[in-house]
């Protein structure tokens, strides 16, 4: 005679989406990767369970996180002239928190900055142009047989007691 025995039932764990999400997210961290590389960072990640639990804490507190460890490099880009690689960093925290008062504030900073920029640009523009005519007139002087320099005319004289006066510069 066979007698069958039941075999045991095997079990299976269902894994939480969330909690390999979350679980990824911290190795990214670990790793440094809170903004890059593309498609598999820390902040992503943790927008990804946002996205699938809106209130999950640990996602809600470790994307604060991220935003104020960038804060203060995204002003030290900002602060050093590197505008582009600012407004990368703050283009990708606000998809993150697109309402952080923080992060807006951070941007109206970035729109400043490159206005700035852009005065600045204009200015060197209008200099570059500005000696470029100059260097062109003072080439024609030279072949029209001027001896003298452009913009170099100095008077140096010594007032009654002796000292030196300020140079008179003529610049035309």
């Amino acid at each position: 005679m066979i007698f069958w025995e039941p075999r045991e039932t095997p079990t299976v764990e269902l894994i939480n989406p969330v909690d390999v999400l979350i679980t990824q997210a911290k190795k990214a961290e670990a790793l440094g990767n809170y903004l890059t590389p593309e498609g598999n960072n820390a902040l992503q990640l943790y927008v990804q369970v946002l996205a699938d639990d809106p209130a999950q804490p640990q996602a809600l507190e470790a994307i604060d996180k991220i935003i104020n460890l960038y804060t203060d490099g995204i002003r030290s880009d900002l602060a050093e002239g590197y505008i582009d690689k600012a407004d990368a960093s703050l283009q990708r925290l606000l998809a993150a928190r697109p309402e952080s008062a923080q992060l807006l504030s951070l941007q109206g900073e970035l729109e400043a900055a490159r206005m700035q920029q852009m005065e600045l640009a204009e200015m060197l523009a209008q200099a570059d142009a500005y000696l470029q005519q100059n260097i062109f007139r003072k080439k024609q002087l030279s072949i029209n047989g001027d001896p003298t320099p452009l913009g170099t005319l100095y008077r140096q004289d010594r007032d009654l007691d002796n000292s030196w006066r300020l140079p008179f510069v003529h610049c035309s």
